[in-house]
């Protein structure tokens, strides 16, 4: 049987099931690992949720970051750099 998990709820799900949780207990976790998927669209990479091991809530994140080249930016951090500068300089103070 294939159960599809939102990527940052299963890390927090895990942690969970490690520290052998009951099946009804709600906790706050926070999932920094890298980019994913979140079920509204966007591209999540920080998120804080309030987690069961069936359900979620995402009740806050980190702010959403240009990525330019999309996942190629994963792989050049100075892409994400230049996406994350693109935000509060301009092209020429980003160069300089």
């Amino acid at each position: 049987m294939i159960v599809r998990v939102q990527h940052h709820h299963a890390h927090i799900a895990s942690v969970m099931a490690e520290n052998k949780l009951d099946v009804d207990e709600k906790v706050i976790g926070i999932a920094i690992d890298g980019a994913g998927y979140g079920d509204d669209g966007y591209i999540w990479g920080g998120e804080i949720l309030v987690a069961k091991y069936d359900s979620y809530e995402r009740i806050s994140h980190l702010d959403y970051q240009p990525m330019p080249g999309g996942d190629r930016a994963t792989y050049y951090p100075a892409r994400m750099l230049v996406g994350i500068l693109s935000r509060k300089l301009s092209y020429d103070e980003i160069l300089s």
